[in-house]
């Protein structure tokens, strides 16, 4: 009886035994390339379902079986593969390549006939390397993204703006979405752009090459892109150098006429249709045909030139792109964001810091003054406001002065009733006389 009962206390040993491991068999089946050795030692207690879980979510961690005869395998397929495509035919070429594919499947779990099969890409890669992505680190922040994720600089494109000192660069630099898309929205609005209005420019320094519009396209938001292109566009506009370059006054559209103001006289902008003088930036009206400014002026509202006089006081414009722009703060050398320099006391353009005065100055001089060491007459951190209000007092008094000369020509008497008018005529009248007097002597 002794004996009978232990032999059923083994049998159930052994079949609670067998269970989990038939479990722990189906496991090691369903991932056939890993050693699950650690996994069941340390996770043995857990249900099948949490295991596999297990497995899938720390794959990346678990050794392979037979690493290095992996490696080996892989290196003799690579012989034998090749001895094989070579080997003909009739010789066992076939025998030899499907014996290599059996006994790779059960060392790495790949069949060599599906090495040879599996065509190449169109770049040359084979699928399965293609698998694994390519990493790099962005340029600012540091931070490791896949190649699909970066854009680049480009070194490829040649402007003819270009100088010889500022040559593009044979490297290339890598940058992640989120610092391009901050750097897209900083270009939008102040930002310098790329040489010839190409795109963005590159965020490392030192470099000269552009991040182009089209690479952009897939980085930043459609909206942004819009209106770098704008940008762009003005820009493009602006480094061409018109000569005869004119700005609506409404929508700030660039238009090309081909001609001085003094030859055509109205700009009609192709956008809006607003059609203005573009001496005296007035709208165009047919009473202005055939009229000087000046005279249509008049006509319309004198205080309406004192206005527009006294507004271009204040109002500044850039000699090479036509923008308009006003002084807040800081000191009197303007750059303008197509490049061109201005001084805002004399409205010289093309000025370096060398175009102020130097000298030290114990009290502010007043406006304007001319500088008795250097012969300069501009300050570079003078006030401005105070040399504004002066001229615009001197344009009011211009003003006044000319009307009081024009009541004054008014109040004259005519040229004919003036004294040197009469002596003339009869001076005339004895001339006609003594001529008949003469004539009919002779007669």
């Amino acid at each position: 009886m002794k004996e009978t009962n232990s032999k059923n206390s083994e049998a159930a040993d052994i079949c609670i035994t067998d269970q989990p491991d038939n479990e722990r068999r189906e496991i090691a089946e369903l991932f056939p390339n890993m050693d699950l050795t650690e996994v069941f030692a340390e996770y043995g207690h857990l249900s099948s379902e949490a295991i596999i879980g297990l497995i899938l979510e720390k794959r990346h961690q678990i050794p392979l079986k037979g690493r290095n005869c992996h490696r080996l395998m892989l290196k003799a397929c690579s012989f034998f593969v090749g001895l094989s495509v070579w080997w003909p035919r009739w010789l066992g070429g076939r025998v030899v390549r499907k014996l290599l594919s059996s006994f790779g499947a059960r060392v790495t779990g790949i069949p060599i006939d599906s090495l040879l099969e599996q065509p190449e890409t169109e770049s040359g890669d084979h699928p399965r390397r293609q698998s694994v992505k390519e990493c790099m680190e962005c340029s600012v922040c540091w931070e490791t993204t896949t190649v699909d994720e970066l854009c680049f600089c480009d070194g490829t494109t040649m402007t003819a703006t270009s100088s010889s000192s500022a040559k593009l660069s044979t490297e290339t630099h890598a940058f992640c979405r989120l610092c391009l898309e901050r750097h897209a929205r900083a270009a939008v609005e102040e930002m310098p752009l790329a040489k010839g209005g190409l795109g963005l420019r590159c965020m490392a320094a030192d470099c000269n090459n552009p991040i182009t519009l089209q690479e952009l396209q897939a980085f930043v938001p459609s909206s942004t892109v819009k209106k770098l292109e704008e940008r762009c566009a003005e820009l493009s506009v602006v480094q061409a150098n018109l000569k005869f370059m004119e700005r609506c006054r409404s929508c700030n559209c660039a238009v090309e006429l081909g001609a001085s103001p003094d030859v055509l006289k109205v700009f009609s902008c192709p956008d809006c249709r607003l059609k203005f003088c573009r001496l005296c930036d007035e709208p165009w009206q047919d009473e202005h045909k055939g009229v000087s400014c000046e005279q249509f002026a008049k006509k319309q509202n004198r205080e309406r030139l004192l206005e527009k006089r006294l507004s271009e006081a204040v109002v500044h414009c850039c000699a090479k792109c036509k923008m308009s722009f006003v002084k807040h703060d800081g000191c009197n050398k303007v750059t303008c964001p197509c490049g061109a320099t201005h001084c805002y006391i004399c409205r010289q353009n093309n000025i370096t810091y060398a175009h102020f005065c130097a000298c030290l100055q114990e009290k502010a001089p007043k406006h304007p003054f001319k500088c008795a060491k250097c012969g300069k007459s501009c300050l570079l951190w003078q006030n401005s406001v105070t040399v504004e209000k002066q001229q615009m007092d001197n344009i009011r008094k211009e003003m006044v002065e000319e009307e009081k000369r024009e009541k004054a020509k008014q109040k004259r008497p005519t040229t004919g009733n003036t004294p040197n008018a009469n002596k003339k005529k009869l001076a005339d009248e004895k001339k006609k006389a003594v001529h008949r007097w003469l004539k009919n002597r002779n007669a």
